[in-house]
């Protein structure tokens, strides 16, 4: 459901805007769609503005929520994927350090590029000798 002050917004645009065409004599407006038509694009921009407006406050709520659930020690993120002693990431670790590179051990693992480097990163793993 559409917030309160979005919806009023959206009326008095409208308004505003229909209230606006009398000005520039304009006598009658078309829903058809085509190419240019301002009003269309009216109507459209102002229901992109109350979709964008609607996800904004349920991405503040859901913050809000998990801002207390992690106060009342309820949320603890996401469980990594792999521990540090994982016997694929220290397979991936040491293919590594052999000297291939990143989408070599991905390909050889099955653990995604992505992925490898960021516990790469993690646990702060280099190549021997550097």
């Amino acid at each position: 459901m559409a917030h309160a002050s979005s919806v009023s917004f959206l009326v008095v645009t409208f308004l505003e805007f229909v209230t606006f065409l009398p000005s520039r004599n304009v006598t009658s407006l078309s829903l058809t769609p085509t190419r240019g038509s301002t009003f269309l694009s009216f109507i459209f921009e102002l229901y992109k503005y109350q979709a964008e407006s609607e996800r904004k406050r349920i991405i503040e709520r859901q913050q809000q929520g998990i801002a207390l659930a992690k106060q009342q020690g309820k949320y603890h993120g996401r469980k990594p994927q792999y521990a540090k002693d994982d016997p694929r990431l220290q397979h991936a670790f040491k293919l590594y350090q052999a000297g291939m590179s990143d989408v070599d051990v991905a390909r050889n693992t099955g653990i995604k590029r992505t992925t490898f480097i960021r516990y790469r990163k993690k646990f702060n793993i280099k190549r021997y000798g550097t």
